[in-house]
């Protein structure tokens, strides 16, 4: 349920060539989420904000994620499908955003240490959308 004081509107995020709809929310976490899986993404970009404070940004690819990286923006949260390739130049960037973000992997898969030195944590899947946002509001805490 959302906060009776937070206002939503829908405001389009142009990243590479494709525009993709993201809900804003005026007190809220500004999560990105990276997911090849178009259904994936509506269900979080238009599902968070309804369960919790969320500014949420989509990207599909490595590419999209580092096309947000250079316009500026720093987020309070990546949210990283594990089957997206994320090459090292590109983490090292995000390791160097100010204020850190919490990296963390989304997956349903089981992941060696190798797997997931890079990222500060990994989220299991299936996980419904309260208890993703309650993960993503506990990891914007850490960090």
């Amino acid at each position: 349920m959302p906060l009776a004081d937070t206002t939503y509107w829908l405001k389009p995020q142009r990243v590479g060539g494709t525009v993709i709809p993201t809900i804003r929310t005026t007190a809220a976490l500004t999560v990105w989420v990276v997911d090849d899986e178009p259904s994936i993404l509506a269900l979080l970009t238009r599902g968070l904000p309804r369960v919790g404070t969320f500014d949420v940004v989509a990207a599909q690819s490595a590419d999209e994620l580092a096309s947000l990286v250079q316009a500026g923006g720093v987020p309070d949260v990546v949210l990283i499908d594990f089957g997206i390739p994320v090459p090292p130049a590109l983490r090292a960037e995000l390791r160097r955003l100010q204020p850190s973000p919490r990296l963390l992997y989304f997956t349903g898969r089981r992941l060696s240490d190798e797997q997931r030195a890079w990222v500060d944590d990994v989220l299991h899947k299936p996980m419904t959308l309260r208890d993703l946002a309650g993960e993503l509001t506990a990891q914007a805490r850490v960090s």
